[in-house]
């Protein structure tokens, strides 16, 4: 149980069996469980020796928690002010502003009450205070944290600092240990009337740092990894309770001190590693797109749990670092990856309402590319050799994000657009020696057609050699033998079936051959979503009655007949039938090509990320889902009741 050296009152809560304890330090003092600020917060906070505190926190957090006035009231005497404005990204111009207001009333303390925000202030303070303190003063300045989200910041040394060049903000993770709170009281009580959006905001970051904590390093520490996989398990196990118990009750109590323990285990385990590519594409996000910090991690993390998943699928890894997680089990979770089981309780919690996705939150889509190229700039990328950081790869972790696409089933295959850049092809790659050992006359119309340079598709394909000529004389007529539709409208029909069934290697042969054929950039982008309202200027009516038609084709084999007249409406009566013929055919053969590509997992000839283009997420599908789902929501509310 909690020490209780100057209060000698059994607290209330005492014959619950809650959980608290005490954590003597260093580095950091904790002491955990409800009713500890109430009961004995002031007393602890003298014992640290701090004559004159500085109190950082949000106006209604200090002003409408009566446990939290009654502290300010019994250390009134040391108390010499308020530190305002303390909530978003921490800036160096305000920061010194702030260091000046310390200076001012000769602080030499920090009482942080709240969330990650003012935490955030508080450490940025006390670094830059280190740094300036002995041309200042000879106070060394302490902070005493009381959290009041479970954001867990308040046992790790990182913090984030943004700065301004060149009209572009970028926030950087800083660990410095002399920013760890000295003492951190952790009370339930304060997090129970927390809002519930932001409480599963928090436990999502929460989350981040525990998962995170698990594979960020190639040698954890046992003790990180005892506590990452404790947080992790606990969140699983309570997080659902917040919807089913009250509050304010015994039980929630209970709920939400449990919730708080795995909090400060997952910041705990993460303090003892490095900051993964979760956590550095979040400052990204943060520091130069003012994206809420908790909401971007509750939105990243299956999608970068995914990324792993198959890295670690690629080489066989086995065990993971997952392995061996003891989670809830139920018939909805059975087979299913962590990537998906973590976005459906996400969604579940949510209850389907905005934010879903990193577009909700207000990021452009034409930003993601500036969000990896920053964090590249900014040498912001994890050192972990054993994971592969291609452009691509990691753009296409951010386009899902934005769309708020939910992961695959384990052992599905994942809906990405370069997914190949992190796998291995099934079927081996023949040498040029071996291809042309394979069938000397089949190479040979091969390379042809090729003009010498064979393609990985061709290495694969030579495994059996009536198949690749086959394939070679139809494809080389859909290419090169087709009247009517024009290697532009050819093009872009090939793009938006790779779109369609997430094919990169597909997308990465077409896309330069588009622009061969007078297509443009600004057209491959716009297939992603070419029913869109940014894409309106973009096409023609024919191109449109194309792509409805290849869109039905792809997604449902079956073409129903409005779109077939639609078709047919925009082409000229003379020789209608024969561009329908034309277009079937390459529809129906480039959608048996990306099934092909997919199934072997075919990757492209190069990695150099500057011939590698970003292929566009498909949102026909998401809309679709969100209208299905408004007629569904529009009839239950006019059912009778």
């Amino acid at each position: 149980m909690i020490r209780r050296p100057h209060n000698t009152h059994t607290p209330p809560y005492a014959h619950r069996q809650m959980r608290d304890f005490v954590v003597p330090g260093p580095p950091a003092r904790i002491v955990f469980g409800p009713e500890c600020v109430s009961s004995f917060g002031a007393a602890e906070i003298r014992a640290l020796g701090c004559r004159r505190l500085l109190v950082v926190g949000s106006p209604r957090a200090l002003t409408s928690t009566p446990a939290l006035v009654a502290l300010q009231a019994e250390i009134k005497d040391l108390v010499v002010g308020i530190l305002k404005d303390v909530e978003g990204q921490v800036s160096m111009r305000e920061l010194t502003d702030k260091a000046n207001e310390v200076a001012n009333v000769d602080a030499d303390g920090l009482l942080v009450i709240g969330g990650g925000s003012p935490l955030g202030w508080a450490k940025a303070l006390v670094r830059l205070w280190s740094q300036i303190s002995p041309m200042m003063s000879s106070t060394r300045l302490v902070i005493v944290s009381i959290p009041t989200t479970y954001s867990g910041s308040e046992v790790t040394a990182y913090h984030g600092v943004s700065l301004t060049a060149h009209g572009k903000t970028h926030k950087f993770a800083v660990r410095n240990p002399v920013v760890r709170p000295a003492l951190v009281l952790y009370d339930a009580h304060l997090l129970q009337g927390l809002p519930r959006a932001l409480a599963i905001s928090s436990l999502f970051n929460a989350l981040a740092h525990a998962f995170e904590a698990l594979w960020v390093s190639r040698m954890p520490s046992p003790q990180s990894q005892w506590a990452a996989r404790t947080s992790i398990e606990t969140v699983f196990k309570y997080l659902p309770a917040l919807d089913t118990t009250d509050q304010k009750s015994e039980k929630g109590l209970e709920v939400v001190n449990e919730l708080l323990y795995a909090a400060y285990l997952g910041a705990h385990s993460l303090d003892a590693e490095d900051l993964g590519l979760q956590h550095r594409l979040a400052h990204v996000l943060g520091g130069t797109y003012k994206l809420p910090h908790a909401e971007v991690h509750m939105l990243l993390l299956p999608h970068v749990i995914r990324y792993y998943e198959e890295i670690w699928a690629a080489a066989a890894k086995n065990p993971t670092p997952l392995t061996g997680l003891e989670l809830p089990s139920s018939s909805s979770s059975s087979g299913l990856g962590m990537a998906s089981r973590l976005f459906d309780l996400q969604r579940t919690l949510l209850r389907s309402q905005p934010p879903l996705n990193l577009k909700d939150l207000g990021l452009q889509e034409s930003d993601l590319e500036g969000v990896i190229d920053a964090l590249i700039e900014h040498d912001g990328l994890p050192k972990n050799p054993e994971f592969p950081w291609a452009k691509p790869a990691l753009l296409t972790l951010l386009q899902h994000a934005w769309v708020g696409e939910r992961p695959p089933s384990e052992g599905q295959t994942q809906s990405t657009s370069d997914s190949s850049l992190v796998l291995t092809p099934r079927v081996p790659y023949l040498s040029d020696d071996d291809f042309q050992a394979q069938d000397p006359e089949a190479a040979a119309k091969i390379m042809a057609r090729r003009q010498g340079q064979l393609l990985n598709l061709d290495r694969v394909l030579m495994h059996a050699p009536a198949v690749a000529q086959g394939w070679n004389a139809m494809f080389g007529s859909l290419r090169s033998g087709l009247q009517l539709v024009d290697g532009r409208l050819r093009e872009l029909v090939i793009l938006r079936v790779a779109v369609l069934n997430r094919a990169y290697y597909e997308y990465f042969q077409h896309y330069p051959v588009l622009l061969a054929e007078g297509g443009t950039a600004a057209e491959a982008e716009a297939l992603g979503d070419w029913r869109g309202e940014a894409a309106r200027e973009t096409f023609g009516d024919r191109d449109r009655a194309v792509l409805a038609y290849v869109d039905e084709m792809t997604r449902h084999v079956q073409v129903q007949q409005a779109t077939a007249d639609a078709l047919r409406a925009v082409l000229p009566l003379e020789n209608a039938e024969s561009f329908v013929v034309e277009l079937t055919a390459l529809c129906a053969g480039y959608n048996m090509v990306s099934r092909f590509l997919e199934a072997l997992q075919l990757t492209p000839e190069t990695t150099d990320p500057a011939a590698l283009p970003r292929m566009p997420v498909d949102g026909g599908d998401q809309r679709q889902q969100i209208s299905c789902a408004k007629r569904k929501w529009r009839k239950k509310i006019n059912e009778p009741k």
